[in-house]
């Protein structure tokens, strides 16, 4: 798994926490893609800043599958699940919880 996250054959969300872990993968490769073109620059201007936040990657191209799905209830529960052990872990994949945090918002909100 891209985050570290414990989950195997015997566990009931598993096809899910795989659908999960693409998800995040995908948001790795845009958010990756998106740095190399509008890398941070600290003389930058007031209106290219403002640029470079309006093409940051939107949430929906970077979780296809869970902003495409037409039940986003049967992901809350494996998000939650996943975003839990990362809290009790504190591990060095903590950047995941923000990831989470907002597949949670996409899950609860649209």
């Amino acid at each position: 798994m891209i985050d570290g996250f414990p989950c195997g054959a015997a566990d009931p969300d598993e096809a899910m926490q795989f659908l999960i872990d693409a998800e995040l993968r995908n948001s790795q490769l845009r958010i990756a893609e998106f740095e190399r073109s509008y890398a941070v620059d600290p003389n930058a201007k007031v209106s290219s800043l403002v640029d470079r936040v309006l093409r940051r990657p939107r949430a929906d191209t970077r979780y296809p599958q869970l902003s495409a799905a037409t039940d986003r209830s049967a992901w809350l529960m494996p998000l939650l699940r996943r975003l839990t052990w990362h809290l009790a872990e504190d591990t060095a994949e903590a950047s995941w919880k923000g990831d989470l945090l907002e597949m949670i918002d996409l899950a609860l909100f649209k």
